[in-house]
């Protein structure tokens, strides 16, 4: 049994002690849940997790089925760190599902789906495979252990064809052969030995998240935008809300992908909001003919995806979840969540560690030894920072090009758009609706989604959503806007556009979104530079939000990506 093999214990303990930053293992076995009780319990015992600055230690799972909780096959400590594991067990869905044991410190990445070494985007340290492949090496540390039953002959053919030596060999009784390897022309990461300072342009959401996230992991973080010298308060606070919604589709698009993510990482690292600022209650998606709910309907039948994620219900049923007497049938997404997305960015910006400006930004400019200073409006200059985020919307491109980062110089001398999808970047604005609760039985107790939306009450209000006008700088509310939200929204009411308007005038909400052709955000590092955008979240800033956080935070920490190589890649700046 591997509870035997003290030997390989010792070797990782010692490969986490002598290395600085996360510690990644990667785990393809039969035994997994008895290789991570070994190590968790070894480590604890050695550093009882009391990590300096940036040390972590990371599983990447891979379970050889995805039927079931973790179940140990022996008895381990009852006061185990890895008993928390099955009560945060991710649905089973393709993908990257991030559980944090111990925020930062002891975290799991359980991996679901096919070819799944090909799909992770990590530097990993210690490789355990029953059978090795030669994906497994193509995300390997230039020094790195591997742990498996095959033997030496098979194991140089996978390390040779990677450029990778093998320093040594052992086999350990009663467990895997060790094989110690090494490549020197792979690039390594660096990790962040010590808190860094960043500056955040941009206090949206999706700039005040990555605050939060990044200022979480002990980070200095100063966060710059002209509104706050003048944040919402009163009723525009009290009634401000959205929803955090997954985007499904028949074919499981990379949008519907990144958007399952982003809506599963809210629901993990936004727990603490939850009954705030945040509130779980879910989405119900009416029937329709055609459009985005019809294809929802096919996705549940195509993708079969857990009840616990996605099912169909009978009107009666609808009816039944969302207090309103509903015509069709629908889908019920349990994990939409209603946000108020102004009280979220303050809940967000009470971290310590944030520190907010009210400058409105200009031009990013290099600095000595790699960093940057911002310049703003009455010659302002900031103070020096080592990372930059700008998270400043349909705003972006001119700030990219102020600060001589919209191109990039490739070695042939040609320049090149670093950013080539700010080609079809544009406003696309909206109206959204705000009616008294009293009007509308106190709201709905779920998200209502049709070819509109309809959300619960939040101070008093309920808001009803949204038109969409391609290219309008300088939105409005309208009479016209009001009556196209109230003909979207699947259930009757006893008012009409028009009685509505003459009772409270126009009340809601007009603001621009920035799109890109395919409606995915762009998140991600500038090619050669420590500046990171977040921007164009379109419609689902919340979505995004949390997820954009994590990948940002976790490419500075030089952690394992919290999704695949393929949406990232998509996001990227440099993508096409």
């Amino acid at each position: 049994m591997f509870e035997c093999a003290s030997k390989f214990v010792d070797e990782i303990i010692n490969f986490l002690l002598n290395k600085n930053g996360p510690t990644v293992i990667a785990i393809e076995s039969t035994n997994w849940q008895e290789i991570s009780i070994a190590l968790i319990e070894k480590v604890k015992k050695v550093t009882n997790f009391n990590f300096s600055f940036g040390k972590s230690l990371h599983f990447i799972v891979f379970p050889p089925t995805k039927s079931g909780f973790f179940e140990p096959n022996y008895e381990c400590n009852p006061e185990s760190e890895i008993k928390k594991l099955p009560f945060k067990w991710p649905l089973l869905m393709e993908g990257i599902h991030r559980i944090d044991i111990i925020d930062y410190k002891l975290v799991f990445h359980i991996v679901f789906g096919i070819d799944s070494w090909s799909k992770i985007s990590a530097q990993i340290d210690i490789i355990v495979a029953d059978s090795l492949q030669s994906q497994a090496l193509r995300v390997a540390s230039p020094e790195a252990l591997l742990a498996t039953y095959d033997g030496l002959e098979e194991v140089q053919d996978l390390v040779h064809a990677k450029q990778y030596k093998i320093i040594s060999s052992e086999e350990i009784p009663n467990s895997h052969k060790l094989y110690k390897i090494s490549n020197p022309h792979r690039p390594q990461i660096i990790p962040v030995a010590k808190p860094s300072s960043v500056a955040i342009i941009g206090a949206g959401i999706a700039g005040t998240s990555i605050a939060n996230e990044l200022a979480s992991r002990g980070h200095k973080v100063d966060i710059y935008d002209p509104k706050f010298a003048h944040m919402p308060v009163g009723e525009a606070l009290e009634t401000s809300a959205g929803a955090i919604t997954p985007v499904i589709t028949a074919d499981d698009s990379p949008k519907s992908r990144i958007s399952r993510a982003g809506v599963l990482r809210a629901y993990a690292r936004w727990q603490c909001f939850f009954d705030h600022q945040i509130f779980p209650c879910g989405t119900l998606e009416v029937d329709r003919d055609k459009g985005y709910a019809k294809s929802l309907a096919e996705a549940v039948e195509i993708l079969n995806f857990p009840k616990d994620w996605i099912r169909r219900v009978t009107a009666q049923e609808a009816s039944e979840i969302s207090g309103f007497h509903i015509k069709k049938d629908a889908v019920f997404l349990p994990y939409g969540m209603q946000i108020s997305p102004l009280k979220m960015i303050n809940a967000l910006l009470e971290r310590e560690n944030i520190s907010t400006q009210a400058q409105y930004i200009t031009a990013v400019k290099p600095s000595s030894e790699g960093k940057y200073i911002l310049c703003g409006n009455d010659d302002f200059n900031s103070p020096e920072y080592e990372y930059v985020v700008i998270a400043t919307a349909i705003d972006t491109p001119k700030l990219l090009a102020s600060s001589g980062l919209d191109f990039t110089i490739l070695k042939s001398g040609h320049r090149t758009p670093s950013v080539p999808k700010f080609e079809t970047l544009h406003a696309l604005s909206g109206e959204t609706l705000r009616v008294p609760s009293q009007m509308v039985n106190g709201g709905p107790k779920c998200i209502i989604g049709g070819l509109g939306y309809f959300l619960p009450q939040m101070g008093g209000y309920c808001v009803m959503g949204s038109t969409y006008k391609h290219g309008e700088m300088n939105p409005q509310l309208t009479a016209e806007g009001e009556k196209a939200i109230l003909s979207k929204i699947p259930v009757d009411f006893e008012f009409t556009a028009d009685e509505l308007i003459e009772n409270q005038g126009l009340k809601g909400h007009a603001c621009i979104r920035a799109v890109i052709n395919g409606r995915t955000p762009i998140i991600g590092r500038l090619k050669g530079t420590n500046v990171f955008l977040a921007c164009a979240y379109a419609s689902h800033g919340m979505t995004w939000a949390s997820l954009g956080a994590e990948i940002i935070a976790t490419e500075i920490a030089g952690e394992p990506a919290p999704l695949t190589r393929d949406l990232l890649k998509i996001m990227a700046p440099e993508s096409t």
